[in-house]
């Protein structure tokens, strides 16, 4: 088990809690990576520091406290980097899909997940 924990981690990649990171997107890959290896709240919890750099490392050593879940410490996290909210302005979002053309080499996939970011 612990060479399966071992591996969940070492495919998730750091966190540094600057305005490009994105607190929401980097937690939904850590809980599919954390699902796919069966990493429980409590392996979670006790090693998730490790993934943490810079003012999220420094955030989360100001901040160390039993969690009790992974749930309460992702909202906390996200609380403390908050994600980009597009849909704060709705006419600002209409206009951006409004404008979104796709490129002549971007594929269908790419094109529609960029409209998700």
């Amino acid at each position: 088990m612990g060479d399966a924990i071992n591996r969940a981690f070492d495919s998730i990649k750091s966190f540094h809690g600057t305005s490009q990171d994105n607190s929401r997107d980097w937690c939904d890959r850590a809980e599919i990576i954390f699902d796919a290896f069966n990493v429980n709240d409590a392996d979670r919890l006790s090693r998730i520091g490790i993934k943490l750099e810079d003012a999220a490392f420094d955030w989360y050593r100001d901040n160390q406290r039993p969690y009790g879940t992974w749930m309460v410490f992702r909202q906390t996290f996200e609380r403390a980097f908050p994600p980009p909210e597009r849909t704060q302005n709705p006419h600002l979002l209409a206009e951006q899909i409004n404008q979104r053309k796709q490129g002549s080499d971007e594929s269908v996939h790419d094109y529609y997940y960029a409209l998700d970011k």
